[in-house]
């Protein structure tokens, strides 16, 4: 692969596009990165740093990884706050007449990607978006896209950052043209996030209504008519850059909460230091915190709800009793207690689970926790009803139905999927008739294969002959050398071996044809 080779010119050509980004660039079954790239993917992810040409003047620096374990280097990418772009083939490369097709399908950055390696920590990972008008107030929208949270809100500029107040936030959205000191004032507040700097026009009032009409279709105007006008503008850039990013709406996103919207106190960031609410004061013990000392959640979702809690502490006094009263009936009801312990140490991150299948980024066994976590939502029902606790009146009556769903996923996947759909095996027989045929075929030619082993035994006087199979030869029957006067005159060599033969027959091709057909139908039939 010279460095003006056909495909060389087509990674520069893509790269250009990419500049401020790690282009994972996929050649066969690997993700490949070049030059300056390489040198950076090597370093962070301690892998092998190669070159290409190396007897050329100039080799180019190379370095991949396996594109079916891609995910986990691509989060530590994220987390060493760098921006992937991830380009794929988009076409056959058996069907390609020359070089095969190439583009970026999507954009990654440390604040907006769906990776499992980030999201397995239970905390929210922020975006922000933060902007001035120049009229003296700064507004500023939230998102997690793992699990769907938007929030915005706005502030007189000398007092915004409780919007901001106890927030992760690993990447920070602004415009070009914003006021150096409310840039210097956020990286002094914020802990070192990734900048995304957009240009001003994207802020501007003009392109806020088509970005939520995308976003949010004929229901936008009932979604944002109470924001502010710099509130508007914040929250459509954010939208905009995440929908940029994906090539599409964010549709975990279904609704955008005011910050503020209910009267908290306002800490500032050394109060919060100083109460070691979420880090230790000089670093050392993780656990020794405020919130890892009060934390007995069992769901992910309730540990995030508890960070808020601490984030904002209520100054309400009767949303404050509300809390009380569900705390006091937990705490006098053993029973109860152990009740709610038990269903809800049963469920998974559904949060995160629901916007991955809402991103298309769902694996099956995903789908499989989903179903397990929401079969818990009956009992929870019958726990919290009727107990004369407003909290928990609102909590039952908000856990909905999901029977028709846990049915339908029951139905369809196997009860143990395997971790991706690469090699299909995870849609249920019974689901779809399609596809049971294509499972019949393939199945029926697997057991004729089965029992050639016995039939060409018997046929050839060859007690020791096998029939195998390997990725690279596909089926074969094998015949040592000791009896290669006994090899029946239909077989057609196929391997050569030191001690042995391989072969193929007319017929074991043609199952095997069927198999490996009905198996890539199989396997497509069950991404669609």
């Amino acid at each position: 692969m010279s460095d003006t080779s056909p495909l060389m010119s087509q990674y520069r050509d893509i790269k250009k596009q990419y500049a401020d980004s790690i282009l994972l660039f996929r050649v066969g079954d690997f993700y490949e990165t070049f030059y300056e790239d390489a040198v950076d993917v090597a370093s962070i992810l301690n892998i092998t740093l190669t070159t290409r040409d190396k007897n050329k003047p100039s080799p180019v620096p190379l370095a991949g990884v396996p594109f079916h374990a891609a995910e986990g280097y691509i989060g530590r990418l994220l987390a060493a706050g760098r921006k992937v772009a991830i380009c794929e083939q988009t076409e056959d490369p058996a069907l390609a007449k020359g070089l095969v097709r190439r583009d970026v399908v999507e954009v990654l950055t440390p604040g907006t990607a769906l990776n499992t390696q980030l999201t397995a920590d239970p905390d929210n990972n922020y975006c922000a978006a933060v902007h001035s008008n120049g009229d003296g107030r700064v507004a500023v929208a939230l998102v997690d896209v793992g699990t769907g949270e938007f929030a915005s809100g706005e502030a007189a500029a000398d007092s915004f950052l409780h919007l901001l107040q106890g927030k992760r936030v690993r990447e920070l959205v602004v415009s070009k043209a914003i006021d150096p000191a409310l840039r210097a004032l956020l990286m002094e507040h914020l802990e070192r996030p990734f900048v995304t700097e957009l240009d001003e026009g994207v802020f501007g009032a003009a392109r806020a209504g088509e970005t939520f009409s995308e976003q949010f279709g004929d229901s936008a105007e009932d979604m944002t008519h109470a924001l502010g006008d710099a509130e508007r503008m914040v929250t459509a850039a954010l939208l905009s850059h995440c929908m940029r990013l994906r090539g599409a709406r964010l549709p975990q996103v279904v609704k955008i909460e005011r910050n503020g919207a209910t009267p908290f106190l306002m800490l500032d960031e050394e109060t919060i230091g100083n109460l070691e609410l979420f880090e230790p004061l000089r670093g050392g013990r993780d656990d020794a915190t405020v919130l890892r000392m009060l934390d007995r959640t069992r769901t992910p979702m309730g540990n995030r709800t508890l960070r808020h809690w601490m984030q904002k502490p209520l100054c309400d006094v009767a949303a404050i009793d509300r809390r009380l009263d569900a705390v006091a009936g937990v705490y006098a009801d053993a029973t109860l207690a152990e009740a709610l312990a038990r269903e809800l140490a049963g469920i998974v991150d559904i949060q995160r689970i629901a916007a991955r299948i809402a991103s298309r980024k769902a694996i099956p066994r995903e789908l499989h926790a989903l179903r397990e976590s929401l079969e818990h939502v009956p009992a929870l029902q019958a726990v919290l009803t009727g107990r004369g606790i407003h909290l928990f009146d609102e909590a039952a009556d908000g856990l909905g139905d999901h029977g028709e769903l846990c049915a339908t996923i029951a139905r369809a996947i196997v009860p143990e999927p395997p971790s991706h759909l690469r090699d299909g095996g995870v849609i249920q027989r019974g689901f779809d008739s399609d596809l049971d045929t294509l499972i019949d075929e393939s199945e029926a030619a697997k057991r004729w294969i089965a029992g050639l082993e016995a039939r060409e035994r018997e046929r050839s006087g060859i007690a020791s002959l096998k029939v195998g199979y390997n990725k690279v030869f596909g089926y074969f029957i094998e015949v040592s050398n000791a009896h290669k006067n006994a090899i029946p005159p239909d077989y057609v060599a196929k391997q050569s071996l030191v001690n042995a033969q391989r072969f193929h027959t007319p017929e074991l091709k043609e199952k095997e044809d069927l198999i490996l057909h009905t198996e890539e139908r199989r396997v497509r039939e069950e991404n669609r």
